[in-house]
């Protein structure tokens, strides 16, 4: 047998090599490098397991009213991370055109807020109600005892009603399904209507429609309509679609005229405020006012946000940031201004903010000085001399600060104010 020789040095070479080798072979992601045309190494493909447009879902967000788009990331069936969808201008401007293919478009992970992301704990939260609750039978409203039941008894009691409770009869959807005659309704309508304007007698109504008194809620204040109205749909928030949807079913097949899209929780109070303040009569009739109004901030030249900021509480949280510091960046320079009782965090990106203690006092003393229309729309003097009153200026006259009355500020203060 011939005998093999090999030197130390290149035992040792070959010793490392192996070792080397069998050192990559623990690191997966060494075995995914590869070399692209100008020689620089990248991680294969694969190496990312949310590349490829089967592995993201796109949604809707419902964490807030806003409902900006999301790009759920799925992995192996569980949702595991959420982002905003590239092809919408609220997560990402420029967006994506929707031409672009979604092999391409699942690289692009677009902005979306911490309370979208944590939709995930939303989702999976322990205590998420997935099953129906019901008043456990033999408690009292408030007790906070509840059983849960199947879907199906629960379509079947709310229907059709009964001793649910054990107090007694409850009366079901179909029981005060008592209207179902759309002409009789109308005329039902009409006729209440002409009873609350005094155009009609409740007697009159009565012997006009004595035939129909038990559908009605209490035959004796018709106004109050019938006990179709006894079915009250209030959602706390409901978007379009949804809403649509059941306006259909409640008002339209139902009949019922007690259906809510809003409340208080979710902007009806700006929704409001809105029609009141637009409210218009002209010739002889009420115009429709606008219960929903945007800004164009990226166009506008001063902005004044009053309650609120646009950097860190406005509404919606994504879009409203993006287009003021457009404003700010833009050929026109916006000015943006805030008004309110809290210094904003984005005030630093603002040309001015007013606390609120100010603003009442600015207030109080136009309002004493010959209200606001004399004072703030009356145009700046060309020179300080000229306008001065004789006994020093009127918008500083009577404020908290000036004692007496008669002490009208500082120079410093009534150059402050114009005068």
């Amino acid at each position: 047998m011939k005998e093999f020789k090999i030197k130390r040095r290149t035992f040792l070479k070959s010793l490392a090599f192996v070792g080397g080798a069998v050192a990559a072979g623990e690191l997966p992601w060494l075995t995914q490098l590869y070399a692209d045309e100008d020689g620089f190494y990248h991680l294969a493909q694969n190496a990312y397991p949310f590349d490829k447009p089967e592995t993201v879902i796109y949604s809707t967000c419902l964490q807030c009213h806003t409902a900006c788009t999301i790009k759920g990331k799925i992995y192996q069936g569980v949702l595991v991370k959420i982002t905003g969808n590239p092809y919408s201008p609220m997560n990402m401007w420029p967006q994506l055109s929707y031409d672009t293919p979604p092999e391409k478009a699942v690289k692009y992970d677009a902005r979306l807020c911490p309370k979208g992301q944590a939709g995930i704990q939303s989702l999976y939260d322990p205590y998420r109600l997935r099953k129906v609750l019901k008043r456990k039978p033999g408690t009292k409203r408030g007790e906070g005892q509840w059983i849960t039941i199947p879907f199906e008894q629960a379509i079947e009691e709310i229907v059709n009603g009964g001793n649910l409770f054990g107090e007694g009869h409850v009366p079901g959807l179909k029981e005060i399904w008592a209207v179902r005659d759309p002409k009789l309704m109308k005329e039902l309508k009409k006729d209440a209507k002409a009873v609350a304007e005094g155009k009609m007698s409740l007697e009159e109504f009565k012997r006009k429609h004595k035939d129909h008194l038990d559908k009605l809620i209490d035959p004796n204040h018709p106004d109050l309509g019938p006990k179709n109205n006894q079915f009250v749909f209030l959602a706390g928030r409901i978007e379009h679609g949804r809403k649509e949807f059941s306006k259909r079913w409640l008002k339209d097949a139902f009949g019922s005229v007690n259906w809510y899209e809003h409340t208080t929780v979710c902007e009806q109070s700006h929704h409001i405020a809105y029609k009141e303040m637009t409210r218009k009569y002209h010739q002889g009739k009420w115009i429709k006012p606008k219960e929903h109004m945007k800004p164009d901030v990226p166009n506008a030249e001063f902005v004044i946000f009053f309650g609120t900021s646009p950097f860190e509480c406005n509404f919606g949280l994504l879009r409203q940031p993006g287009q003021a510091g457009e404003g700010l960046r833009g050929p026109r320079g916006a000015s943006l201004g805030g008004l309110g009782e809290v210094g904003p965090q984005g005030g630093l990106r603002m040309s001015f903010w007013i606390p609120l203690p100010i603003i009442i006092l600015l207030l109080v003393g136009v309002g004493r000085a010959g209200g606001p229309a004399s004072a703030l729309t009356a145009p700046p003097p060309a020179k300080k001399q000229a306008v001065r009153p004789e006994k020093g200026c009127p918008l500083l006259k009577n404020l908290p600060w000036s004692g007496n009355g008669t002490d009208n500020g500082t120079e410093e203060e009534e150059e402050d104010f114009g005068c």
